[in-house]
């Protein structure tokens, strides 16, 4: 009895793994099967909420009645059929043969309820996640065409002199297909042509399929050859000037064509130099992340999943050590080793003669989330210490005295804004949501006051720096800027039960690596869910649990809260916040709107991180709907980025006083979002031909001739468009 027993349980574990990967792979935000929840009991509470009936086990809840399956007509053999595991909620009923993840359990219970900004306030039933869409994939010989050009082509000699002065060789580069190429950028409203380093993601047919793509013809014919599936393209004076080629496309991950098939172990870094120093410097296979240290978007977690090792090297900076935890939690905690490096990146330690193999060798597993040390925060004490502007967090360029009293915009904080009625608390957290999230804040957006469609329309008003009434091109030129800022909408409207929002905003933290969250506003979020005293008791619980979500997922939280009845013409104070004290308890910053005699101001009455305090005099700037400086202050050149290159290349500009606003059009890079103030560096290494080879075969000039593809940019018009010739391949 006891064997048959074990037997089963040995059963429902391998159905478990299997039945995992098979239905992540049909869903559209796959998991791991690594992947482990921090709390179990996250299940235990979805579980009760639905109304489920369980029993639990060491390691699994079972449920009473499969909500998937048909009816159970009273028999008792057909009931506790379900199983949600307790590690990583993976679910598998032995009735109706339902399974999948955590997070496509909870969605065919409740849907996310979370769109991107590209889809703004659309009908969801109109984006199916099996609804194919045609994209395009790049031309073999001319990326390689692209390659040529860096080694043979005396145009593209300094482009080759600035990466061997990176500490980079010919041959390491050759092997990852690295090319120059002369690209079009606008700087303003003026286009200007910048020399690029061009960096492929290949994939084969199977890594295709893997990811949901499908192809609909391949430049090769060998399902074991990989083809060039994207290109990143970025400038090497300005790495601000990037994008991926062609939009729209797949995604991918660079080197991964080096990467030997019967490799068990990787590394993962940050950026493309990394990932390729890495190699030059170990042999090991290396890969660099396809966003930087923005996110790991789940579609290429499929290719990681033979890797019984994974070492993530992301850089030594606030950004890339803020990224550590979500993506170790994505690729699977007991699998992943953390390097760490007093340079600040992989490329760096190459440059300073570090030993890179002993960084891999003594990097470690991530702690234990409720314990650390001394040894564990004394870097990131030093960090701060020796780089206080980067400890500081994203600065804010719409309203630069921010700055000086909040710093910046920082991970793992909470901000309640109150002020009266009217006064532009909307405006005021539009403006900024979308100035964070040009810099590379990806941003979820949950709006329970107005629709979606009035604020997207009030964002594309800020964003264009006037009325997009009767100007069709420039809603155009708008809106496509918009649709590639990774920004996000929650599609509640209204009372909303707190454990919903928080479900949606668990799955925009995995599947788009939200890291800030607008919640306009709590009374509204909760009304009518409460009588009397019970609503100041729910919306203590509400803060508990939004307090709790943005210290465990290290996201930054705003909430705005409605402020009691006060007399017009004086201002507010902390307790006119409505509610209980544990509103202002719980924040770490607390902004007041003022509006007194019609003038307006914006306080900080409360600054966790360093204390400052202070009053920022406002205006309203009709044209633009954007609140402004009544007295404009200058952006410190030192404070406008956190990534040091950046800052390097804006000490030699100055910030215009009197504009009320940056225009954001010109700094969105093309979709997807590559963060501005990110570093892009790091790939990998494995089996591709060099000497312009891909897939160990020597490709000639394209139509018979060696073309020299950067000139189709900048001098030749009559050569043909490098990118032009496409191959189409259906992603499910």
């Amino acid at each position: 009895m006891i064997h048959r027993v074990i037997a089963s349980q040995r059963r429902v574990l391998r159905a478990f793994h299997s039945s995992s990967l098979r239905s992540s792979m049909a869903n559209k935000t796959f998991v791991s099967k690594y992947y482990e929840l921090d709390d179990h009991r996250v299940i235990d509470d979805f579980l009760r909420r639905k109304n489920l009936v369980l029993k639990e086990t060491p390691t699994h809840y079972i449920v009473r009645d499969c909500p998937f399956c048909h009816s159970t007509k009273g028999r008792s053999d057909n009931l506790f059929k379900l199983y949600v595991a307790k590690t990583n909620g993976v679910y598998l009923c032995h009735r109706c043969g339902s399974s999948g993840s955590w997070f496509s359990f909870r969605q065919k219970l409740g849907a996310s309820d979370v769109v991107p900004a590209a889809m703004g306030n659309a009908d969801p039933s109109r984006y199916q996640d099996d609804e194919p869409k045609l994209i395009s994939v790049l031309d073999n010989a001319k990326a390689i065409a692209l390659q040529r050009n860096l080694h043979e082509d005396e145009e593209c000699k300094h482009v080759l002199e600035y990466l061997s002065k990176r500490g980079l060789k010919p041959d390491v580069l050759k092997k990852y297909c690295v090319g120059a190429i002369q690209q079009p950028f606008y700087d303003g409203d003026n286009q200007v042509q910048k020399w690029c380093v061009t960096f492929p993601w290949m994939a084969r047919s199977s890594d295709l399929e893997l990811m949901g793509v499908e192809c609909q013809s391949n430049s090769s014919t060998d399902a074991n050859l990989f083809n060039v599936v994207r290109l990143k393209v970025r400038a090497i004076d300005d790495k601000s000037k990037q994008r991926l080629v062609p939009k729209g496309g797949s995604w991918g991950l660079f080197g991964w064509n080096t990467v030997p098939t019967s490799s068990t172990s990787i590394v993962i870094t940050e950026g493309e130099f990394d990932a390729m120093a890495v190699y030059q410097a170990t042999g090991l296979p290396s890969i660099s992340l396809p966003n930087g240290c923005r996110s790991l978007p789940p579609a290429v977690l499929p290719l990681l999943e033979r890797f019984t090792t994974i070492y993530l090297w992301m850089d030594n900076d606030v950004h890339g050590q803020d990224s550590l935890d979500k993506f170790v939690n994505k690729l699977g905690v007991k699998r992943t080793y953390v390097v760490r490096s007093q340079a600040k990146d992989a490329n760096d330690a190459l440059l300073s003669e570090m030993n890179l193999k002993n960084a891999i060798d003594n990097a470690e597993r991530k702690p234990h989330a409720q314990i650390a040390t001394f040894e564990q925060l004394r870097q990131d004490v030093l960090e701060e210490l020796m780089n206080p502007l980067r400890a500081s967090g994203v600065q804010s360029r719409t309203l630069p005295a921010l700055n000086t009293y909040m710093k910046g915009f920082r991970n793992g904080e909470v901000t309640v804004l109150t002020g009266p009625t009217g006064c532009g608390k909307t405006t005021l957290l539009s403006q900024l949501s979308i100035d964070w999230c040009a810099q590379g804040v990806s941003t979820l957006w949950g709006s329970f006051e107005i629709k979606n469609t009035r604020l997207v329309h009030k964002m594309l008003t800020q964003m264009a720096g006037q009325s997009l009434s009767c100007n069709l091109d420039l809603f155009e030129k708008t809106a496509d800027a918009f649709e590639q800022l990774p920004m996000y909408f929650l599609r509640f409207f209204g009372s909303t039960d707190v454990d919903e929002v928080i479900d949606a905003m668990e799955y925009a933290v995995y599947a788009y690596d939200v890291q800030h969250i607008l919640l306009d506003n709590i009374q509204f979020m909760m009304s009518g869910q409460g009588r009397g005293y019970d609503k100041f008791e729910r919306q203590d619980s509400a803060l508990d649990k939004f307090r709790k979500f943005a210290t465990a997922k290290n996201v930054h939280i705003t909430l705005v809260v409605h402020p009691r009845k006060e007399q017009d013409d004086t201002d507010l104070s902390l307790s006119s916040v409505f509610g209980t004290a544990k509103a202002t308890q719980e924040a770490d910053n607390v902004l007041i709107l003022q509006r007194v005699r019609g003038e307006v101001k914006l306080d900080v009455r409360k600054n966790r991180f360093d204390g400052t305090l202070g009053s920022i005099p406002l205006k309203f700037h009709a044209p633009s709907n954007c609140l402004v400086e009544r007295y404009a202050t200058p952006m410190n050149d030192s404070l406008s980025s956190i990534d040091a290159e950046v800052e390097m290349r804006q000490m030699q500009h100055s910030y215009p006083i009197e504009a009320p606003r940056p225009d954001y059009s010109t700094e969105i890079i093309s979709e997807p979002s590559i963060p501005l103030n990110g570093s892009v560096n790091g790939s990998l290494n494995g089996t591709t031909g060099v000497n312009g080879s891909l897939n160990g075969i020597e490709h000639d000039g394209l139509n018979g001739y060696h073309q020299k593809v950067h000139k189709v940019n900048g001098h030749h018009s009559d050569d043909e468009e490098p990118f032009s010739v496409f191959t189409p391949i259906i992603t499910k």
